[in-house]
């Protein structure tokens, strides 16, 4: 929508009991700063998948307002099942690059948590990130075969990907009104994938 041009398609954020995990990184700023303004437009402020090196969709980080390109994007929800709600979401904004195809993503929800299961059309090697950006009252342990999302000590949910994936930790951004600017903890999964490719992404709610 032209009110608000993020790099922000497939991406979604997470509570818990009411207490904010995985987050919209916000906006702080707007014709004030634009190169702080893009921190917060940009893919990797938001809970998606990018290919390493290109963001989703082409965006002139000079332009307060400038409007990414996506061939499509969509949004829909899947026939229920017992106990699970499904969505599933998609853009077509790596079209402009050769090679690669349509992105997306079904979320199927029950009381367990959630299964991510991203996709990416296409031909060839790619490097391919699955970012998490968490609320900055949330820390992050890492555990054998999973990542633990801790809020004041306590577990709230654990994101396992499949095998293979590599994870780090880096800096993100995080703003809950306009003016003010936070930093948060950003999770990035990554490995490099042949296409066209589908990987999980469990997030179990830890219920005590």
């Amino acid at each position: 929508a032209a009110g608000h041009n993020h790099l922000d398609k497939t991406s979604f954020i997470l509570q818990i009991e009411g207490i904010p995990v995985l987050i919209d990184a916000g906006t702080c700023c707007y014709t004030s700063n634009t190169a702080k303004r893009y921190q917060y437009r940009q893919g990797k402020a938001h809970n998606v998948m990018l290919t390493a090196g290109h963001d989703q969709a082409d965006l002139q980080q000079s332009a307060a307002f400038s409007t990414p390109h996506y061939d499509a994007v969509g949004i829909a929800q899947e026939p229920s099942v017992a106990g699970c709600c499904t969505f599933r979401m998609w853009h077509d904004g790596y079209h402009r690059l050769p090679g690669l195809g349509r992105i997306s993503r079904r979320v199927c929800c029950n009381e367990n948590g959630l299964a991510l299961h991203d996709a990416m059309d296409g031909q060839g090697e790619e490097k391919i990130e699955l970012v998490f950006n968490l609320h900055p009252d949330i820390s992050v342990a890492q555990r054998e075969d999973c990542l633990a999302l801790e809020h004041q000590g306590r577990v709230l949910c654990t994101i396992r990907p499949d095998d293979g994936w590599t994870s780090s930790l880096e800096t993100g951004c995080f703003s809950n009104r306009y003016g003010q600017s936070l930093a948060c903890t950003r999770i990035l999964l990554s490995r490099t994938m042949a296409l066209p490719f589908v990987t999980e992404t469990k997030i179990s709610i830890n219920n005590p």
